[in-house]
């Protein structure tokens, strides 16, 4: 009877995700500054890659330079997606001002996908995402 009982409760780790949870929390945590003290760093590198697009609006660049700037904004944006979440399975405390990283995580993801359509040939150039009223 026990047998039956401990193989159903298997069959329920595995089919509600118990069982990987488990094998995760096992791994030791990598050193280095955690997900949420990274997407902190980052926030202020994205400040300066909207704020430089922002300011490009109106200047004349060469094309080129503006889609690399919008390359380098869609990078650091999808890092702070991942930290977002990161910091979010780790149960990490929100910063003042988030609501939950998964919202961060979804916010940024949002933004860079508009990002994504901005840096499109027939988008305005220095167009960005946050200086549209």
């Amino acid at each position: 009877m026990r047998e039956v009982t401990r193989r159903r409760h298997q069959a329920e780790d595995l089919r509600t995700g118990r069982a990987w949870a488990k094998q995760v929390a096992k791994v030791p945590v990598p050193p280095g500054p955690t997900a949420a003290a990274t997407y902190a760093m980052l926030t202020a590198h994205l400040d300066q890659l909207r704020a430089g697009l922002a300011g490009d609006r109106f200047a004349d660049r060469p094309l080129s330079d503006v889609r690399r700037d919008h390359a380098d904004l869609q990078r650091a944006l999808a890092e702070a997606v991942a930290h977002a979440f990161a910091a979010d399975a780790a149960g990490a405390l929100t910063p003042a001002g988030v609501t939950s990283w998964a919202g961060e995580g979804l916010a940024r993801s949002y933004e860079r996908e508009m990002l994504m359509f901005a840096s499109a040939d027939d988008a305005p150039r220095g167009w960005c995402p946050t200086n549209t009223p």
